[in-house]
């Protein structure tokens, strides 16, 4: 028996229209004389086109493969094509053709282009070009072979494989088009377009006709009248004295009156008399009756009346001009004008808490703008107050909104509800649920698209929610100053391999003409919670982040992610070894000296891709234990919201865009805690899905370097050694061993190969691939210096082929890349961190369900407490505390089904015994060590081992 490779064209995905012409083969020679023999070489060739065409329509009648083969389709054309893969006991399709045997799998690994996809009968074939392992037979010995025969079956063997595909070919498209046509959705959506479609002038002419009216039968007495009013709010057609009786009530509707060729709106202080002419009488704002004379002090004597000023009322209809509100006292006959506070009271805000304000607003209002302002960031308070103006002109009524008195009283308002949900309501969306009492790793950046011109009117107010979310200048300004004492002064901008980092700076020199605050600074926790945030009025520095890193240290957490942690670790080690010295006041020192202690470094995941390879090893946070699957970039996604207010917040005074910004970052802690849930629950399913495919595929890796899983810590901590010997190698390159100039070298290569990869899966335009092509020609330039010292050194042949290959002449089985070295590592770190990070969610589920308990339990001892005082105002924060208790139990109910926890059964500890993160970080409280020498110019040294 003699196995030979024979590559074939078959009609498959793309069907050729001719198999005869696409037959190659690996070895004529071979064929020819070890095979063959005496027979003719096209007998041979024939015969081995019949058994590869009889093979495949036995694969096509296979009902199953067939359904992979359209199936698959999709998902193959969306992949590249992967690494080619050799046979090693060759390749069954279908039931009908056996392994290939004596097949060297060096030779097919050579000469196979398949996709492997394992199906239950055979590997799946991806594309047309297919190497099938034929066993030819010694067929020497045959004396009596019919030549016509075997050109007879080939022909009839040919002709049916090619009616099989065309058949296949068209059953897929008919499937497709039926997949298509029963799509349930689109069934839906031609159905209601088609009905729109078929009765939509019909409905245009119904429309036409229902405003044309004039009399009719009164909704309310049944008495027919030749002129009725048409109220558009409550929908009912009225006579005059129903309407009247009615609508001095509902001032807010809209009313129509019309004599079957006209129509005309009716102000709301507009009415009908008997003889269907128009009168005016005059109409209050409808207010709750107070409870207590404020004259006799009697209860429950007051009744409504009609007060002496005009007061403009803005609702979601637009304006409306009624009159003042005013209340009798039945035992005293006092009459009095209604106050601010029965005005706010009765959902009605004024611009000014004095009775002199002639402006007031709905609740309704003020609240949809608070929705609006914060769901859609970028809309204008003009813009929303020009919508209100429109419905008023629709309506006939005057459209004049003062937008200063709206300012005052929405931002009264808001403040209002922030009172009742922190000192009621005990919410406090600045603390994440989930990180609980010691967050796991908070990630700090600047956002300087939050900026103020200096020309913004100020007239010197004091935010509403000062301290809230915005540590006040006077605070970080005093920070600043201590520091500025023993750290000097620095400008320019970090450099890390060929990518300059525009936060990579000790200070700022830039004043940014036109701008006061020039943007903001802010650190979120894992879960993009807002925690602390900062005024920059120059530009990021490493004070501002000193801050930040101060606010978290104190609050527990172990990790600080940063976008350059390379570079602003040794300004914070310096910091913290200036404190141990006590060179700041006594509270600072307290804090400073463990600010490198009891925190771990922990470089941005996408950001640190822009770093150089030595940088990405020592400093990565997928590198660093008990990270779980923190990616560091969680601020990000706060800043994509937060930037959106910039075009809103950029002409208002520091007071009101503090208080904006505030109510923003508030808003959207609330969201993301009303998320909490379903985030955990994809947190847990996508670490748990992710750990069987890396760890597939860290054994892929292990195989094919016959390496064992323990070798895998002695690999890392060589790959950090090389790493650290290239970072503090800053001499001349052509004073540098030989081996780390191939180190180097070789970083070099895989940062291509990264930034390559980057350009072609992300940057879809110029303004993403220009600086990812400038970093390419950086680096090209630093490889072509490399490559001429070691040609020197070595007597070798080194191209910029072999640099963009990453294939360099000295690896050997004994010496491994540095790229393949890390491709080893990060895989096995992501396993571990995807580990980690299901014991980290569980722990998180658990301690959001505690703190939810607990929040629980204290609302209910508050309401104990205020039935025993008996007051109106205790009534009414037990009402609000009901009110909170009842979002609090559907939370836990959701929260339960979603971690399928009983809490009411008592399987909550149990659940907690389980959660608890056995592999957890512990602060570490041994000495901190020796800090490296630090060079205020370099900004480079630093010591590895304190957190390694």
């Amino acid at each position: 028996m003699t196995t030979t490779p024979v590559r074939v064209q078959v009609p498959g995905l793309n069907l050729q229209q001719e198999i005869g012409s696409s037959i190659r083969y690996t070895s004529a020679t071979c064929l020819t004389h070890s095979v063959v023999g005496d027979l003719k070489f096209h007998f041979y060739l024939n015969f081995v086109v019949a058994l590869i065409v009889l093979t495949f329509r036995f694969y096509c009648s296979n009902s199953e493969m067939e359904r992979e083969l359209t199936e698959s389709r999709k998902e193959i054309l969306k992949k590249k094509r992967r690494e080619r893969e050799g046979f090693k006991h060759g390749m069954v399709i279908g039931k009908k053709l056996k392994p290939a045997l004596g097949l060297q799998e060096k030779h097919l690994m050579e000469n196979t282009s398949l996709h492997k996809e394992s199906s239950k009968s055979g590997d799946f074939i991806d594309d047309r070009d297919i190497i099938f392992p034929v066993t030819v037979p010694d067929i020497c010995h045959l004396t009596d072979f019919d030549e016509s025969l075997l050109h007879n079956t080939i022909a009839d063997v040919q002709q049916e494989i090619f009616c099989t595909m065309d058949k296949m070919k068209k059953n897929n498209k008919e499937k497709l088009e039926v997949k298509k046509s029963e799509s349930q959705w689109l069934r839906n959506v031609k159905m209601v377009e088609q009905a729109w479609h078929t009765k939509r002038g019909l409905i245009h002419n119904h429309v036409l006709s229902s405003l044309s009216f004039c009399g009719g039968y009164c909704s309310d007495c049944e008495k027919f009248e030749e002129k009725v009013i048409r109220c558009e709010s409550c929908r009912r057609n009225l006579c005059s004295s129903c309407d009247l009786i009615t609508h001095r009530r509902m001032v807010f509707h809209t009313r129509v009156i019309s004599d079957g060729i006209s129509r005309s709106f009716l102000l709301p202080h507009q009415f009908l008399n008997d003889n269907r002419e128009i009168m005016e009488k005059n109409v209050p704002v409808p207010c709750f009756l107070p409870e207590i004379c404020p004259n006799c002090g009697a209860f429950n004597t007051l009744v409504n009346k009609i007060g002496c000023k005009n007061v403009a009322v803005i609702t979601t209809e637009g304006r409306f001009d009624l009159t003042s509100a005013a209340f009798g006292c039945k035992g005293c006959t006092l009459i009095f004008e209604a106050r601010a506070e029965d005005y706010i009271a009765s959902g009605f805000w004024p611009a000014s808490p004095e009775d002199d304000s002639y402006y007031l607003f709905c609740r309704d209002f003020l609240r949809q703008w608070f929705h609006l302002q914060h769901k859609s960031p970028s809309i204008s308070r003009a813009a929303y107050i020009g919508a209100a103006l429109e419905a008023s002109d629709e309506h006939c009524r005057v459209s004049i909104i003062n937008e200063t008195h709206f300012v005052l009283a929405s931002a009264e308002y808001e403040y209002h509800r922030f009172r009742t949900e922190t000192d009621i309501q005990r919410v406090d969306y600045m603390a994440c649920k989930a990180c609980g009492d010691l967050p796991l790793a908070s990630h700090c950046d600047g956002n300087m698209k939050c900026y103020r011109y200096a020309t913004a009117g100020d007239h010197g107010g004091k935010p509403l929610f000062e301290g809230v979310a915005f540590a006040t200048d006077e605070e970080v300004a005093a920070f600043t100053a201590e520091i500025n004492q023993h750290i000097p002064q620095l400008k320019g901008n970090g450099m890390c391999g060929v990518s300059t980092f525009q936060a990579a700076k000790l200070d700022s020199a830039c004043h940014y003409n036109g701008l006061d605050e020039t943007g903001m600074i802010s650190t979120v926790c894992r879960h993009g919670s807002t925690i602390k945030v900062a005024n920059m009025y120059k530009g990021e520095t490493y004070r501002l982040v000193a801050f930040l890193h101060m606010v978290v240290l104190q609050m527990g957490c172990y990790f600080f992610c940063y976008d350059v942690v390379c570079k602003y670790w040794p300004f914070a080690q310096k910091l913290s070894k200036l404190a141990k010295e006590g060179v700041f006041s006594s509270k600072l020192n307290c804090v400073l000296r463990n600010l490198t202690k009891k925190m771990r470094p922990f470089l941005s995941t996408f950001h640190g891709k822009a770093h150089q390879w030595a940088c990405q090893v020592l400093w990565s946070g997928h590198l660093r234990d008990h990270a779980a699957a923190t990616l560091g970039e969680e601020q990000e996604q706060t800043f994509a919201k937060m930037s959106r207010y910039c075009s809103s917040t950029k002409r208002m005074s520091k007071a009101h865009r503090i208080d904006h910004l505030t109510k923003a970052i508030l808003y959207e802690n609330a969201r993301k805690e009303n998320n909490m849930v379903v985030t955990l629950i994809k947190r847990l399913k996508t670490a748990t899905q992710k750990i069987p495919n890396l760890e597939r595929q860290l054994q892929d890796i292990l195989t094919a370097r016959d390496l064992k899983e323990d070798d895998l810590p002695e690999i890392k901590k060589v790959l950090e050694g090389h790493a650290k010997t290239a970072l503090s190698n800053k001499g001349q390159k052509s004073n540098w061993p030989v081996e780390n100039l191939q180190r180097e070298l070789e970083g070099i290569s895989a940062t291509m190969n990264n930034i390559k990869k980057r350009e072609m899966r992300f940057a879809d335009g110029c303004k993403k691939r220009n600086p990812l092509r400038k970093k390419l020609a950086s680096l090209k330039v630093r490889s072509a210096e490399l490559l001429t010292i070691l040609n020197e050194k070595n007597n070798l042949n080194l191209t910029e082929q072999c640099v963009l290959d990453g294939i360099f002449p000295w690896e050997t089985p004994q010496y491994t890349c540095v790229s393949e070295d890390l491709k080893l590592v990060n895989t096995w770190m992501l396993i571990k961190r995807c580990k980690e990070e299901v014991s980290q969610t569980k722990h998180e589920m658990c301690t959001f369900i505690q703190i939810i308990l607990k929040t629980k339990s204290a609302l209910e001892h508050d309401i104990g407490q205020l039935r025993q005082e008996g007051t109106k105002q205790s009534m009414g924060k037990i009402i609000l505390k009901n009110a909170k208790l009842e979002k609090l139990t559907f939370i836990l109910t959701e929260a339960s089904f979603g971690f399928d926890v009983h809490i009411q059964s008592g399987e909550l500890e149990d659940f907690i015994d389980l959660t608890n993160y056995e592999d957890g970080y512990q602060l570490d409280e041994e000495s901190e060590g020796d800090v490296s020498e630090y060079d205020e110019n370099e900004n480079e040294q630093v010591d590895y081992d304190e957190f390694l």
